[in-house]
């Protein structure tokens, strides 16, 4: 779909409508509108396989709707936002989507409750923009190579955790003030002096966090072991340092261990 018109001209819209419950929009694409699907007041809303290119406004909009999902879309090279979620908007799924090369790949404003899974978040100049009054469940994505991975505005205290958030300018800024649930991602390096200086948040706290990238597909395993117990460090041999330890016997959630590959043993530059 590209409608007839120039795309900074307010109101031109490739898909729109209000008010309509269980409408799904599917395996088409749209450009050159200034807001390729936008959708108000609706119910349970299914947007899949869609790719929303070169809009001058937003590619894909929902506003004051519920119970809806946006899923395995792309979304590329809007003005203003790849995906945007806005005015009331509650019960939203945002799942393995491509959001790229847009001002802000997903922003989320005013009083919004989403849940962002198995997304890509990538080359935008903000990745992920939490606004006023709103919240999200921000798991398992790449926010990779922005101007700035993750900005929140909002006063109220999202779950943005086992992310890859890193290659990004400024990875994180939180001028909301509220504390942030900001522990388990991979910020791209395991030195925290690194980690802290890309991390603009003196409310919030980024440890623990990983040490590797996370596996963002859909049903990977992502909880780590517990970390060993009773380490022991044997310098009694000169030249030689010997490690033991108890094996870990649960993951991080308090489950039974899953998925154990081996061990990391760091070594730092400094005393």
């Amino acid at each position: 779909i590209d409608p007839a018109g120039d795309s900074p001209v307010a109101g031109l819209k490739g898909i729109f409508a209000a008010g309509r419950q269980g409408i799904t929009v599917e395996n088409i694409q749209v450009t050159g509108a200034n807001c390729g699907i936008c959708l108000e007041g609706a119910r349970g809303i299914v947007i899949s396989n869609v790719v929303a290119r070169g809009n001058g406004d937003m590619g894909i909009l929902l506003i004051g709707s519920s119970g809806s999902v946006i899923r395995q879309s792309a979304s590329r090279g809007n003005v203003n936002a790849g995906i945007s979620i806005r005015d009331g908007s509650t019960g939203i799924d945002v799942l393995g989507n491509e959001l790229e090369s847009n001002g802000t790949g997903l922003s989320l404003s005013s009083g919004i409750v989403a849940n962002v899974q198995n997304n890509r978040m990538s080359g935008n100049s903000r990745g992920v923009e939490i606004g006023a009054n709103s919240s999200a469940r921000i798991i398992q994505n790449d926010i990779l190579g922005n101007t700035l991975g993750v900005k929140i505005v909002s006063s109220l205290q999202s779950t943005i955790t086992k992310n890859n958030i890193s290659g990004n300018a400024t990875n994180w800024q939180n001028s909301g003030g509220a504390k942030q649930v900001a522990f388990r991602n991979w910020w791209g390096s395991s030195d925290e002096g690194v980690i802290s200086t890309g991390f603009g948040d003196p409310a919030s706290e980024f440890f623990p966090y990983r040490v590797g990238p996370v596996d963002i597909r859909a049903g990977a395993d992502t909880e780590a072991p517990v970390p060993p117990r009773n380490v022991v460090i044997d310098t009694s041999v000169i030249g030689e340092i010997t490690f033991s330890w108890d094996a870990p016997t649960g993951d991080e959630n308090g489950d039974s261990l899953s998925g154990l590959k081996g061990y990391r043993i760091y070594r730092s530059k400094t005393p």
